[in-house]
């Protein structure tokens, strides 16, 4: 909506990149462990690990931040209170 609302003028492009977090499984599994001690994730990693490493390691997105004032509102704790409430229900804290 951000976008579509940017006046013409400003925009140097149709298509813009916007990034924010992207953590990794293991950051993910250490946030839920700082909510929910004892928390443990095993994962093994199969073929499709191979195209995720293809990817470029972050997207560029400065002209969306630039040309239309783009900016992520999420974190990695951020994000991962916002899961756990709406998976639960509830906000942060153990599940009973």
């Amino acid at each position: 909506m951000e976008l579509v609302g940017a006046p013409a003028e400003a925009l140097t492009r149709r298509v813009y990149n916007v990034a924010a977090v992207s953590p990794r499984a293991d950051e993910i599994a250490q946030a839920l462990a700082r909510r929910y001690p004892g928390f443990r994730v095993e994962y093994d990693p199969d073929f499709r690990q191979e195209i995720v490493d293809s990817w470029p390691p972050a997207l560029d997105d400065a002209p969306a931040r630039r040309d239309w004032g783009w900016r992520h509102e999420y974190d990695l704790e951020r994000m991962t209170d916002a899961l756990i409430e709406e998976i639960t229900g509830r906000t942060r804290g153990p599940a009973t």
